[in-house]
């Protein structure tokens, strides 16, 4: 799995979660939902190899 660097982890845990909340809370879900893509993918590419 992609393990997140503590660096990002810290800034995004130093925001005001009020600025989070409302910007960042899409932008995650969208996050999200391309990772998932990415990882169906290659767990497929490696299923066929």
């Amino acid at each position: 799995m992609l393990r997140i660097p503590w660096m990002t982890l810290r800034i995004l845990l130093a925001r005001p979660w009020t600025i989070c909340r409302t910007r960042s809370a899409r932008r995650w879900m969208m996050l999200r939902k391309l990772m998932a893509r990415q990882l169906v993918a290659s767990r497929r590419l490696w299923a066929r190899r």
